[in-house]
């Protein structure tokens, strides 16, 4: 399947050509096993609460897609997800969010969001919650995390807080308004 800002949530999605516009859209007719290619350009939040399996995943892969904005720009609660080249920015809470089983998200950039803690003059008050940049909550499992990005949160860079069987490889965080890494239980 395709999704493309010059789609239309009115095609079918299975061409660059008859593409969908929204990611959402896109991922309420995936099944196990499928792929999702995501073209260059900028898109809404979306959740990914279906689940592949572990002989077929389901597979998000984008090429210079921005999401922008909203309260989490990618909720990944299903399981067997594999999800690549996402960029997010100006959340108002937790950019990334994973809390379900056997995820793979790589090549990754994930900047200037966690925006509940920003103050009226635009830095960071930490007056909110303490949201993450990419966060790895309860329940998530056998996540791998792997070359991203994470800077200029107002909260955490990356934190994974009671995950189970979690691998973070070749990622930087800087400049986050909390600690650049969080690591609990």
């Amino acid at each position: 399947y395709y999704v493309s800002p010059s789609g239309s949530d009115n095609n079918n999605g299975q061409s660059t050509n008859s593409a969908f516009r929204n990611i959402s859209k896109a991922i309420s007719v995936l099944n196990a096993g499928d792929t999702l290619q995501v073209a260059p350009g900028s898109y809404t939040s979306f959740t990914v609460s279906k689940s592949g399996t572990s002989s077929a995943p389901i597979n998000i892969l984008a090429t210079n897609a921005l999401i922008d904005g909203g309260n989490t720009a990618i909720n990944l609660s299903g399981s067997f997800l594999n999800v690549a080249g996402f960029e997010v920015a100006n959340t108002s809470s937790h950019a990334v969010l994973i809390s379900g089983k056997n995820i793979t998200f790589k090549n990754f950039i994930v900047r200037n969001s966690v925006n509940e803690n920003m103050g009226s003059n635009g830095s960071c008050s930490g007056s909110g919650g303490w949201g993450s940049g990419l966060k790895v909550m309860v329940g998530g499992e056998n996540i791998l995390l792997e070359n991203g990005s994470i800077y200029r949160n107002c909260g955490e860079g990356l934190g994974i807080t009671r995950g189970i069987n979690i691998t973070a490889r070749n990622l930087t965080a800087y400049d986050n308004f909390s600690v650049n890494f969080y690591l609990d239980n």
